[in-house]
Protein backbone atom coordinates (compact mmCIF):
# COMPACT_ATOMS: atom_id res chain seq x y z
CA UNK A 1 0.00 0.00 0.00
CA UNK A 2 1.14 3.53 -0.77
CA UNK A 3 0.68 5.48 2.46
CA UNK A 4 1.27 8.77 0.67
CA UNK A 5 -2.25 8.32 -0.73
CA UNK A 6 -5.15 9.34 1.54
CA UNK A 7 -7.25 6.45 0.24
CA UNK A 8 -4.65 3.88 1.27
CA UNK A 9 -4.25 5.53 4.68
CA UNK A 10 -8.03 5.40 5.13
CA UNK A 11 -8.25 1.76 4.10
CA UNK A 12 -5.39 0.64 6.35
CA UNK A 13 -6.85 2.48 9.35
CA UNK A 14 -10.29 1.01 8.65
CA UNK A 15 -8.88 -2.50 8.22
CA UNK A 16 -7.03 -2.34 11.53
CA UNK A 17 -10.04 -0.86 13.30
CA UNK A 18 -12.19 -3.74 12.06
CA UNK A 19 -9.68 -6.37 13.17
CA UNK A 20 -8.96 -5.08 16.67
CA UNK A 21 -12.51 -4.02 17.51
CA UNK A 22 -14.28 -7.03 15.91
CA UNK A 23 -16.43 -4.49 14.08
CA UNK A 24 -18.85 -5.30 11.32
CA UNK A 25 -18.39 -3.36 8.10
CA UNK A 26 -21.57 -1.47 8.97
CA UNK A 27 -19.92 -0.29 12.22
CA UNK A 28 -17.03 1.30 10.36
CA UNK A 29 -18.54 3.03 7.32
CA UNK A 30 -21.96 4.02 5.93
CA UNK A 31 -23.44 2.25 2.88
CA UNK A 32 -22.67 5.41 0.87
CA UNK A 33 -21.64 9.00 1.52
CA UNK A 34 -25.21 10.25 1.06
CA UNK A 35 -26.53 7.67 3.54
CA UNK A 36 -24.25 8.77 6.36
CA UNK A 37 -26.07 9.56 9.61
CA UNK A 38 -24.15 10.98 12.60
CA UNK A 39 -26.69 9.28 14.88
CA UNK A 40 -25.89 5.87 13.41
CA UNK A 41 -22.43 5.77 11.83
CA UNK A 42 -18.96 6.50 13.18
CA UNK A 43 -18.00 10.18 13.14
CA UNK A 44 -14.61 11.75 13.80
CA UNK A 45 -15.95 12.84 17.20
CA UNK A 46 -16.40 9.17 18.20
CA UNK A 47 -12.62 8.65 18.49
CA UNK A 48 -11.08 9.67 21.81
CA UNK A 49 -7.28 9.31 22.06
CA UNK A 50 -5.78 8.52 25.46
CA UNK A 51 -2.31 8.02 26.91
CA UNK A 52 -2.58 4.26 26.31
CA UNK A 53 -4.47 4.22 23.01
CA UNK A 54 -8.00 5.31 22.14
CA UNK A 55 -11.67 4.66 22.88
CA UNK A 56 -14.22 4.36 20.09
CA UNK A 57 -17.82 5.26 20.96
CA UNK A 58 -20.35 3.19 19.02
CA UNK A 59 -23.92 4.51 18.95
CA UNK A 60 -25.49 1.92 16.64
CA UNK A 61 -24.83 -1.57 15.35
CA UNK A 62 -26.68 -4.68 14.24
CA UNK A 63 -27.14 -5.62 17.89
CA UNK A 64 -27.77 -2.05 19.04
CA UNK A 65 -30.70 -0.88 16.94
CA UNK A 66 -32.34 1.71 19.18
CA UNK A 67 -29.38 3.58 20.67
CA UNK A 68 -30.30 2.23 24.10
CA UNK A 69 -26.65 2.35 25.11
CA UNK A 70 -23.23 3.41 23.82
CA UNK A 71 -20.50 0.84 23.35
CA UNK A 72 -17.05 1.95 24.45
CA UNK A 73 -14.44 -0.02 22.50
CA UNK A 74 -10.79 0.39 23.63
CA UNK A 75 -7.81 -0.01 21.33
CA UNK A 76 -4.36 -0.25 22.89
CA UNK A 77 -1.26 1.24 21.23
CA UNK A 78 1.43 -1.10 19.90
CA UNK A 79 4.38 1.31 19.73
CA UNK A 80 6.50 1.22 16.56
CA UNK A 81 4.54 -1.73 15.13
CA UNK A 82 3.08 -1.81 11.60
CA UNK A 83 -0.19 -3.21 12.96
CA UNK A 84 -0.79 -0.50 15.56
CA UNK A 85 -4.42 0.61 15.05
CA UNK A 86 -4.00 3.73 17.16
CA UNK A 87 -1.08 5.03 15.11
CA UNK A 88 -2.83 4.18 11.84
CA UNK A 89 -5.93 6.12 12.85
CA UNK A 90 -3.95 9.06 14.20
CA UNK A 91 -1.86 9.33 11.03
CA UNK A 92 -4.93 9.07 8.80
CA UNK A 93 -6.80 11.76 10.74
CA UNK A 94 -3.75 14.03 10.54
CA UNK A 95 -3.41 13.47 6.80
CA UNK A 96 -7.14 14.00 6.14
CA UNK A 97 -8.52 16.46 8.70
CA UNK A 98 -12.31 16.75 8.81
CA UNK A 99 -15.03 18.28 11.00
CA UNK A 100 -15.93 16.36 14.15
CA UNK A 101 -19.39 15.65 12.72
CA UNK A 102 -18.12 14.16 9.44
CA UNK A 103 -17.90 10.43 8.66
CA UNK A 104 -14.83 8.86 10.22
CA UNK A 105 -13.24 7.69 6.97
CA UNK A 106 -13.53 10.59 4.55
CA UNK A 107 -10.99 11.28 1.83
CA UNK A 108 -10.53 14.37 -0.36
CA UNK A 109 -11.99 14.22 -3.88
CA UNK A 110 -12.67 16.73 -6.66
CA UNK A 111 -16.10 17.35 -5.15
CA UNK A 112 -14.96 17.60 -1.54
CA UNK A 113 -14.59 15.12 1.30
CA UNK A 114 -16.31 11.80 0.58
CA UNK A 115 -16.73 8.82 2.87
CA UNK A 116 -15.60 5.32 2.10
CA UNK A 117 -18.65 3.23 1.21
CA UNK A 118 -19.50 -0.46 1.45
CA UNK A 119 -18.71 -0.99 -2.22
CA UNK A 120 -15.39 0.90 -2.18
CA UNK A 121 -14.29 -0.79 1.05
CA UNK A 122 -14.96 -4.26 -0.35
CA UNK A 123 -13.60 -3.53 -3.83
CA UNK A 124 -10.29 -2.17 -2.57
CA UNK A 125 -9.95 -5.00 -0.05
CA UNK A 126 -10.34 -7.59 -2.81
CA UNK A 127 -7.96 -5.69 -5.12
CA UNK A 128 -5.29 -5.59 -2.42
CA UNK A 129 -5.76 -9.26 -1.57
CA UNK A 130 -5.34 -10.14 -5.24
CA UNK A 131 -2.13 -8.09 -5.45
CA UNK A 132 -0.83 -9.84 -2.31
CA UNK A 133 -1.45 -13.25 -3.84
CA UNK A 134 -4.58 -14.19 -1.89
CA UNK A 135 -7.84 -15.38 -3.42
CA UNK A 136 -10.31 -12.50 -2.94
CA UNK A 137 -13.21 -14.93 -3.11
CA UNK A 138 -12.31 -16.22 0.34
CA UNK A 139 -12.68 -12.84 2.03
CA UNK A 140 -15.26 -10.11 2.56
CA UNK A 141 -15.81 -6.99 4.62
CA UNK A 142 -16.74 -9.34 7.48
CA UNK A 143 -13.31 -11.03 7.48
CA UNK A 144 -11.76 -8.53 9.89
CA UNK A 145 -14.45 -9.17 12.53
CA UNK A 146 -14.09 -12.92 12.10
CA UNK A 147 -10.30 -12.75 11.92
CA UNK A 148 -9.95 -10.59 15.02
CA UNK A 149 -12.18 -12.88 17.07
CA UNK A 150 -10.40 -15.99 15.77
CA UNK A 151 -6.99 -14.56 16.64
CA UNK A 152 -8.14 -13.57 20.13
CA UNK A 153 -9.48 -17.08 20.68
CA UNK A 154 -6.15 -18.58 19.57
CA UNK A 155 -4.48 -16.59 22.37
CA UNK A 156 -6.67 -18.29 24.94
CA UNK A 157 -8.76 -15.18 25.64
CA UNK A 158 -12.07 -16.22 27.15
CA UNK A 159 -15.12 -16.48 24.94
CA UNK A 160 -16.92 -14.19 27.36
CA UNK A 161 -14.44 -11.37 26.67
CA UNK A 162 -14.53 -11.99 22.93
CA UNK A 163 -18.32 -11.91 22.98
CA UNK A 164 -18.24 -8.70 24.99
CA UNK A 165 -15.79 -6.95 22.68
CA UNK A 166 -17.72 -7.98 19.58
CA UNK A 167 -21.11 -7.22 21.16
CA UNK A 168 -22.61 -10.48 19.98
CA UNK A 169 -26.19 -11.02 21.21
CA UNK A 170 -26.53 -13.63 23.94
CA UNK A 171 -28.09 -14.33 27.32
CA UNK A 172 -25.16 -12.39 28.86
CA UNK A 173 -26.51 -9.15 27.36
CA UNK A 174 -27.09 -7.48 30.75
CA UNK A 175 -23.47 -8.10 31.74
CA UNK A 176 -22.35 -5.86 28.87
CA UNK A 177 -23.88 -2.92 30.72
CA UNK A 178 -22.33 -3.77 34.07
CA UNK A 179 -18.79 -4.49 32.89
CA UNK A 180 -18.06 -2.52 29.74
CA UNK A 181 -14.76 -0.67 29.34
CA UNK A 182 -12.55 -2.46 31.89
CA UNK A 183 -13.29 -5.87 30.42
CA UNK A 184 -12.82 -4.71 26.84
CA UNK A 185 -9.52 -3.04 27.80
CA UNK A 186 -8.24 -6.37 29.15
CA UNK A 187 -8.89 -8.05 25.81
CA UNK A 188 -7.44 -5.18 23.76
CA UNK A 189 -4.30 -5.10 25.93
CA UNK A 190 -3.69 -8.84 25.56
CA UNK A 191 -4.08 -8.74 21.79
CA UNK A 192 -1.78 -5.69 21.47
CA UNK A 193 0.90 -7.30 23.66
CA UNK A 194 0.85 -10.52 21.64
CA UNK A 195 1.05 -8.67 18.30
CA UNK A 196 3.98 -6.58 19.58
CA UNK A 197 6.01 -9.72 20.26
CA UNK A 198 4.80 -11.80 17.30
CA UNK A 199 7.08 -12.77 14.43
CA UNK A 200 4.14 -13.42 12.07
CA UNK A 201 3.66 -11.19 9.05
CA UNK A 202 1.10 -8.39 9.06
CA UNK A 203 -1.04 -9.95 6.31
CA UNK A 204 -1.30 -13.34 7.96
CA UNK A 205 -2.35 -11.82 11.29
CA UNK A 206 -5.06 -9.51 10.00
CA UNK A 207 -7.02 -11.93 7.86
CA UNK A 208 -7.94 -15.38 9.16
Amino acid sequence: MDFSLPLHRALWAAFLLGFFSFFRKSNIIPPSHSQFSPNKHLSRSDFHFTTWGLIVSVKWSKGLQFRERTLLIPLVSIPSHALCPVQALREFFEMCPAPASSPAFVIPTATGLRSLSYSSFTKHLKDLLRLAGFSPNNYSGHSFRRGGATYASSLGISHELIQLQGDWASTAYLEYLARPLRQRYTLAEQVATQIATSTSTSDSLLLQ
